[in-house]
């Protein structure tokens, strides 16, 4: 049984009521469920942003409560019978100026509209915290980033720390923006640069359609396969250099047409698998003491029920007459019991390029 309607209050005492609602709305079996917001006033533009399907402002009154519910339920009948809609964008607006001092630029309001107006659907989020939860949780399509903001390079930083975040294509709306994103290693940008005035916006100008192609451009690399590598020496000692290698590859597979991103933690990782973000897991395997935590990794990663193809690069020295430690020997059985190709690091750059397309087309 499922209810028909569910009242959410923000100021719940474990765990904010907008992240309950965001939850709902994002769970295949509750969010077809009408939810409702019970806050002051003030919150019902924020409950709208948050894909509210109701409002009630405190103290409730019974006629308002009565014709919500009326409402909501004459919606979901019909609905039930109605066809599955077609799949539109997902668009992550990020908004670092307080909405306050937003709603004074009309422009970023018609900008919205104009996205809702093309079957785009907008989550909006004015931290990076928020905003990664909400990228967890709807896996939209691309990133929008407002302009203006007061230290693009700090902020950009900030959000390449942000594993699912990062891993999206960034559309960025000024040149301060966009110079700061392109100086950030890992961050796919795609600029638009023309301006947006409140006059374009409102009467669909050519500064809007750029825009728009923009967005099809940027979501049109979302759908390409994603590559997640992991750099086993350096997982273990979080102090330890990145590969330069692997950095070099990551540029490969991206010209290659695919999209590539380097796990920072085991955490990071495990979570990307589990939200099946991942097409293929690439792993490079150094000369390098194998830790408890990363054996324990794997064989979580072995326990998944689903998990994407593994590639395994060994990049460690032979040494005729050394005999492996226990737990390499152990290492190389679990990787073996994945079904990983071990393949050579003198494998020439092509040829491992080619193994990566038979994997993913």
């Amino acid at each position: 049984m499922q209810p028909c309607s569910i009242f959410v209050n923000p100021l719940l005492p474990t765990l904010s009521g907008w992240d309950v609602l965001t939850l709902l709305k994002a769970d295949l079996q509750t969010r077809h469920i009408p939810v409702i917001v019970t806050a002051t006033r003030g919150d019902r533009e924020q409950s709208t942003r948050h894909q509210a399907d109701g409002f009630l402002s405190l103290p409730i009154a019974s006629k308002a409560l009565k014709q919500t519910l009326a409402h909501l339920t004459e919606e979901a009948e019909p609905s039930e019978a109605a066809e599955k809609p077609i799949e539109s964008l997902v668009i992550l607006r990020l908004s670092p100026i307080r909405y306050g001092e937003q709603r004074e630029q009309p422009a970023a309001i018609d900008l919205n509209h104009l996205l809702h107006r093309h079957n785009y659907r907008v989550l909006e989020a004015d931290d990076l915290e928020q905003a990664e939860l909400l990228a967890q949780v709807w896996k939209p399509n691309i990133v929008l980033l407002d302009s203006a903001l007061l230290d693009p390079i700090a902020y950009l930083r900030r959000l390449s720390e942000q594993s699912f975040l990062s891993s999206l294509p960034i559309v960025t709306l000024d040149s301060a923006t966009t110079q700061a994103a392109n100086q950030i290693a890992g961050l796919s940008v795609f600029p638009c640069l023309a301006p947006l005035v409140e006059q374009s916006v409102s009467s669909g100008r050519s500064e809007t359609s750029a825009l728009l192609q923009v967005i099809q451009v940027a979501a049109g690399f979302a759908w390409r396969p994603s590559v997640l590598a992991i750099d086993l020496a350096h997982l273990d000692d979080p102090s330890a250099k990145e590969s330069e290698w692997l950095q070099a590859m990551m540029q490969y597979i991206q010209t290659a047409g695919f999209r590539g991103a380097m796990g920072r933690s085991w955490v990071e990782i495990i979570q990307k698998l589990q939200s099946q973000s991942v097409d293929l897991l690439l792993i490079c395997w150094h000369d390098t003491t194998i830790h408890l935590a990363t054996m324990q990794a794997f064989l979580e990663l072995k326990s998944l029920k689903s998990k994407p193809p593994i590639l395994v690069l060994d990049h460690r020295r032979k040494i005729p007459g050394n005999v492996e430690a226990p737990e390499v020997t152990d290492f190389s059985k679990v990787l073996h019991d994945l079904a990983a190709p071990i393949l050579p690091h003198s494998l020439p750059m092509e040829k491992l390029l080619d193994q990566i397309n038979q994997i993913l087309t």
